[in-house]
C-alpha cells in the first residue's frame, strides 16, 4: 500500500459524522469485523430450513453487519426478515436488488420495469415516482437498502449482463434519470446505491463469470463512465464498486476496482467526494473470487476502501483474515473503526435502533394499485415503436396474426401470458431452447408463410450465462424471418436483436416480459394503446439511440391532459407561456392568444391569455375561442382530405391537375400533378388579388385555372395560394360534393375535430380579425382572406375556424402516424421535405423546421408546420413528440403588424427549454 494513498483513507475516515458511535466505541475487533459483512439468502421458505439455520447462526455467532434477501413470495421473505432480525443483537441492514421495484426479486410485489424502460421514457418524474414506490413496497416489507440504480452507461451491444439494466448509452441521460431515482428512493427512507463504479457498460463479459477489462483512457472515462456516478456523489448513500479492470484509471490491469485502492479511494472519494458507504459487488462472483483467498479477498477489499463486503463465499473465514490483519497492523485499526462508522451511521438514518427493526403490520397494503397503475404508466412510456416501414402497427383490420413466440428459457415460457389471445391469433407457436427440432422447423415453415406474421422475443439478462442472444436451436427460425421482411417484430428484452434480422419492416422494443408490458404491446398491436417510447440506444448499423415512432389509439377520443412532469415537462410552463404572452399583448403583437402544448399525445399545458380586442371591457380570449386559422386551412383540411382520398385510391400524388380541370392548359401545364400543388412547385404564382372583380367560387377557379405558370413544374417553390385553389377544385371533382363538406366528413369527423368550421353561411362566433377597407367593417366570424371570402367563404387555402384543440388534433394524427385516419408511411411521407426542389425546406402541405424560423431555434431537423397569416401556427416535432398550438388574432386591428414573428420563436425556444 503506497503510503500517500493511507494517509488519504485516514483522512478520509476524519470527515464522516458519527464516527464516535457509542456503539462504535463497544464493539471488539471481532464484532467490528462482523458488521462489515453482508450476507445473501433465499427469501423462499421451502425447501430452505439447513440453509436457514447457517444463516441464523452466521447472524447470531458472526454478528453480520446485513442480508440480502432474495428469490422467493413476499410473505417469506417478511416472515423471514423478522425473525433474523430477531436473532441479531445489532439490527441488520436488509438489503434487496430491486432494480426494477421490489416484484423484481420477491414474487407477489410491484415489478415496475427495467432500467431501459424507464429510459425510454426520458422522464425523470416517472423514474422518481417508480423509486418511491420501489422504497415505500421495501419499508414495508422490512427493508432498508436498494441495490440501485444501476448507473452503468450501456455503450456495447455484446453486453451480456448491463444491457436493459442500464438507462441508456447517453451519459447524460442516464446521469439525469439516476439522480431521479437517487431522489425518489431516499426520500421516502430507503439507502440507494449508485452501481457498479467505475463504469460496468462498455464490456463485453459477464463479471459473475470472469473479470472483464473497461477500456479507454481517462478522458474517455470521464466523458462517459464516471459522469453519471460524478452526478450522485454528493447525494446517494451507498455505491457500489465492480469487478472490472480499468487501467484508464491509472491501476494495473490484473487488479479488478473492488480491491483496488487507486480507484475506491483516491477516484471515488478523493476525486469525485463520494462520503457514503462503499460496497463490493457480490464477492463470490468470478470476477474477484479466483484472484485470491476468500479471506485474503475480504482483507483487500477493506483495505481498497470497501466499508461492507457483499456476500464473501466463506464469511467466517472473512472475518477472521480481518481480525488477523487488523491485529497484526496491516489493516489500520482506523480504516476498520470509519468503515463501521458509516455502517451504523446507516442504521441509525434507517432508524433501525429507535423500534424493533420489524416488516410493517400491514405490509400488504403497499402492495397497491397505485403501483400496478404506475407500472403500466411505465410501459405506455416506455415501449418503443423503433421503425414502422409497412404500416402494420396497430395490425391492418380483418386479418388475425400468426404469433411465434420464443423464449431463452422454459421457465420462461411457462410464466409470460399468451400474447397470442391478446391478439385473437390465427395460430400461435412458442419456443424454447428445449423445443425439439422438428417443432422449430416447423414453426420456421409457419413464420414462412404466414399472411400476417408477429414474432416475440423474450430474451432476459441472465447472469452466468454470458450471452444475450437467441439460443442457437432458434437458427431456423431467425433464417425464415430474415426472408419475411413484411413482419412485425416485438423484443421483450434485449433490444440489439434487431441485427439479426435487420431487414423486417416492424421492430417494437418492450425491453422485458412483464404483465404490464405484454398488455401494452397487445393494445398497441391492436389499435387500443398509445406507444411512445424513444430508444435510449443505438442499434449500431441499424437505428440510431433516439429511434421511435408514436402511435395513438386509433378511436377519436377526448384529448387527455396530464401534469407536465409525467412527460418530462417543467410543472410551471404554462405559468411561463403565460408571462410571454401577456408581455407580447402588452406590446400590442395582439389582443389575445391560446397557446396550447401536447406531448406524448396528451396536452401538458394550455393557456388564454388577453381579451378578443384591445377594449378593456372586451370579452376574454377562453380555451374555447375558435380563431380564423387562415393558412392552417392547408394542413387542417386541404393536405389531410388529399391524403385521404389517396389512401382511398381515388387520387395519387402524380395525377395531373389538368386531367380533372381541363380548363388548367397552357405552356407547361400538362406537366403540373397533386404533387407539385402540395409542395408549392408548380410554378404557379404566389397571390393574385380575384375579389377585386370576380365572385364565386366557380368564376375564381376558373381565372386561377387561366393563370400561367412563372416557371416550369418542379423548376423552384414558390409559395402559392393559387394551387391550392386548385387543389380544392380537385378534391371537389374527385369526392363528388363542396370541399366543406367533403372535409367535414372525411377529416373533421373523424378525428374528432368538433369546433372547426368553414363560414359558408352567416357568421359564426370567432375572435375579430381586421378593420377591413374592402367590406367596410371589423371582420368577426368569416373569413378574413378576401379571395375566400369572395369564393363564399371557404377555400382551399383559407376559410377554416377553429379551436387549439381542434388544431392540435390534427397536429397530433401526423405525429402518430396516422392512426385510423390514414397510413402510417403516408402520414410520414407528408411531413418530409420533398426534395422536388433542391434546397426547398418544403414537404408535403407542410414546411419544415428551420433554425430562427417561425419555430424558433431549437426544434429537431424533423419538425414539421404551417403558419396562418391572421396570427396562428402550429409545429410538431417528433423526434419530441411534441405538438405546439399558437393561435391569436394578430391581425386586429390591423394587418400592419409583425410582432408576431418574435413572440413565435420565443414561445417555441420556451418549449423546448421546458423539456427535460
Amino acid at each position: 500500500m503506497r503510503a500517500m494513498s493511507l494517509a488519504l483513507i485516514l483522512a478520509l475516515a476524519q470527515t464522516v459524522p458519527g464516527q464516535e458511535d457509542p456503539l462504535l466505541a463497544r464493539l471488539d475487533v471481532r464484532g467490528k469485523a462482523g458488521q462489515v459483512l453482508m450476507l445473501w439468502s433465499l427469501s423462499r421458505a421451502e425447501g430452505q430450513s439447513t440453509a436457514r439455520a447457517r444463516t441464523l447462526a452466521a447472524v447470531r455467532e458472526l454478528g453480520v453487519g446485513g442480508i440480502v434477501l432474495s428469490l422467493g413470495p413476499v410473505a417469506d421473505a417478511v416472515a423471514w426478515g423478522d425473525e433474523l432480525q430477531a436473532a441479531a443483537a445489532i439490527p441488520l441492514l436488509l438489503a434487496g436488488d430491486f432494480e426494477s421495484g421490489c416484484g423484481f426479486r420477491l414474487s407477489g410485489a410491484t415489478d415496475l420495469g427495467k432500467a431501459m424502460l424507464l429510459g425510454a421514457s426520458g422522464t425523470a418524474s416517472l423514474v422518481e415516482e417508480a423509486a418511491r414506490a420501489t422504497a415505500r413496497e421495501a419499508r414495508a416489507f422490512g427493508f432498508h437498502w436498494n441495490f440501485a440504480p444501476v448507473l452503468d452507461v450501456n455503450v456495447n451491444p455484446l453486453n451480456p449482463i448491463i444491457n436493459v439494466r442500464s438507462f441508456g448509452e447517453d451519459p447524460a441521460a442516464v446521469a439525469r434519470l439516476g439522480i431521479a431515482y437517487v431522489r425518489g428512493l431516499q426520500a421516502e427512507g430507503v439507502l440507494a446505491t449508485a452501481k457498479h463504479f467505475p463504469g460496468h457498460g462498455d464490456v463485453a463479459s459477464d463479471s459473475h463469470l470472469s473479470m472483464p477489462t473497461l477500456s479507454g483512457d481517462r478522458a474517455r472515462l470521464d466523458a462517459v463512465e464516471l459522469l453519471p456516478f460524478r452526478a450522485v456523489a454528493a447525494d446517494v448513500a451507498s455505491v457500489m464498486t465492480g469487478h472490472l479492470a480499468v487501467p484508464g484509471l491509472g491501476e494495473a490491469d490484473d487488479v479488478p476496482a473492488t480491491l483496488s485502492l487507486r480507484i475506491s479511494t483516491e477516484v471515488l472519494r478523493g476525486e469525485l467526494g463520494f462520503r457514503g458507504l462503499i460496497v463490493t459487488d457480490a464477492l463470490d462472483m468470478g470476477g474477484v473470487k479466483g484472484k485470491h483467498d476468500p479471506g485474503e479477498v475480504a482483507v483487500r477489499a477493506l483495505l481498497a476502501g470497501a466499508d461492507v463486503l457483499l456476500m464473501p463465499p466463506d464469511a467466517a473465514r472473512a472475518r477472521d483474515a480481518i481480525v488477523a490483519a487488523v491485529e497484526s497492523g496491516r489493516i489500520p485499526r482506523a480504516r476498520l473503526d470509519d468503515a463501521v462508522a458509516r455502517v451504523l451511521r446507516a442504521k441509525r438514518n434507517a432508524k433501525l435502533f429507535d423500534a424493533p427493526a420489524r416488516a410493517l403490520p400491514t405490509w400488504q397494503a403497499e402492495i397497491s394499485p397505485a403501483h400496478r397503475d404506475l407500472a403500466l404508466a411505465i410501459a405506455r412510456a416506455g415501449v418503443t415503436l423503433v421503425r414502422d416501414d409497412a404500416g402494420l402497427v396497430p395490425l391492418p383490420a380483418g386479418g388475425k396474426p400468426t404469433v411465434l413466440e420464443l423464449f431463452d428459457s422454459e421457465d420462461a415460457a411457462a410464466q409470460a401470458a399468451r400474447l397470442s389471445l391478446a391478439l385473437q391469433a390465427a395460430a400461435s407457436v412458442r419456443l424454447h431452447p428445449e423445443s425439439s427440432a422438428r417443432d422449430v422447423a416447423a414453426a420456421a415453415d409457419l413464420l414462412a408463410n404466414a399472411a400476417l406474421p408477429v414474432v416475440a422475443l423474450h430474451v432476459r439478462v441472465r447472469e452466468y450465462s454470458g450471452r444475450i442472444g437467441l439460443p442457437e436451436s432458434f437458427a431456423p427460425v431467425v433464417a425464415a424471418l430474415t426472408r419475411t421482411p413484411r413482419a412485425v417484430v416485438i423484443s421483450f428484452g434485449n433490444p440489439y436483436l434487431l441485427r439479426e434480422f435487420a431487414s423486417v419492416s416492424t421492430y417494437l422494443c418492450a425491453y422485458e416480459t412483464t404483465a404490464s408490458t405484454e398488455r401494452v404491446v397487445a393494445d398497441v398491436l391492436s389499435g387500443r394503446g398509445a406507444v411512445t417510447g424513444r430508444l435510449p440506444v443505438s442499434i449500431p448499423d441499424v437505428v440510431a439511440r433516439g429511434a421511435g415512432e408514436s402511435r395513438w389509439p386509433t378511436a377519436a377520443a377526448p384529448l387527455t391532459r396530464t401534469a407536465p412532469a409525467r412527460h418530462g415537462v417543467a410543472a410551471d410552463l404554462g405559468e411561463q407561456l403565460r408571462a410571454l404572452l401577456m408581455t407580447a399583448i402588452g406590446e400590442r403583437a395582439f389582443p389575445g392568444a391560446v397557446c396550447l402544448v401536447a406531448r406524448r399525445g396528451e396536452i401538458v399545458a394550455e393557456v388564454a391569455a388577453g381579451r378578443l380586442t384591445y377594449a378593456s371591457d372586451a370579452p376574454p380570449t377562453t380555451l374555447s375561442t375558435r380563431f380564423d386559422l387562415a393558412s392552417l386551412t392547408k394542413v387542417c383540411a386541404t393536405l389531410p382530405l388529399t391524403l385521404r382520398l389517396i389512401a382511398q385510391g381515388k387520387l395519387s400524388l402524380d395525377t395531373k391537375v389538368s386531367a380533372l380541370l381541363p380548363e388548367f392548359r397552357g405552356p407547361g401545364k400538362d406537366h403540373v400533378s397533386i404533387h407539385h400543388l402540395l409542395t408549392h412547385s408548380a410554378g404557379l404564382p404566389a397571390y393574385v388579388q380575384f375579389f377585386k372583380t370576380l365572385r364565386g367560387k366557380a368564376e375564381i377557379v376558373r381565372a386561377a385555372c387561366e393563370e400561367g405558370l412563372r416557371t416550369e413544374a418542379g423548376a423552384d417553390t414558390v409559395y402559392s395560394d393559387l394551387g391550392m385553389i386548385l387543389l380544392m377544385a380537385c378534391l371537389e371533382k374527385v369526392g363528388g360534393v363542396d370541399f366543406d363538406a367533403l372535409a367535414a366528413r372525411e377529416v373533421f369527423v373523424p378525428l374528432g375535430m368538433q369546433a372547426t368550421f368553414a363560414s359558408t353561411g352567416k357568421p359564426i362566433e370567432a375572435a375579430p380579425t381586421e378593420e377591413c377597407t374592402f367590406r367596410g367593417r371589423v371582420v368577426s366570424g368569416e373569413v378574413h382572406d378576401e379571395n375566400a371570402f369572395a369564393m363564399g367563404g371557404v377555400s382551399g387555402h383559407a376559410g377554416l375556424f377553429g379551436t387549439a384543440d381542434d388544431v392540435a388534433r390534427l397536429g397530433l394524427a401526423f405525429l402518430g402516424g396516422g392512426g385510423s385516419f390514414l397510413p402510417p408511411a403516408l402520414a410520414r411521407a407528408a411531413t418530409r421535405r420533398a426534395d422536388i426542389v433542391a434546397g426547398s425546406t418544403r414537404a408535403l402541405g407542410w414546411d419544415t423546421f428551420t433554425p430562427g424560423g417561425a419555430g424558433g431555434s431549437l426544434l429537431h431537423a424533423t419538425a414539421f408546420g404551417h403558419t396562418g397569416f391572421t396570427g396562428t401556427s402550429m409545429w410538431c416535432d417528433p423526434s419530441l413528440d411534441l405538438c405546439v398550438v399558437l393561435l391569436t388574432n394578430r391581425v386586429h386591428p390591423t394587418r400592419v403588424n409583425a410582432k408576431i414573428q418574435r413572440v413565435r420563436r420565443e414561445l417555441h425556444d420556451l418549449v423546448v427549454r421546458a423539456l427535460e
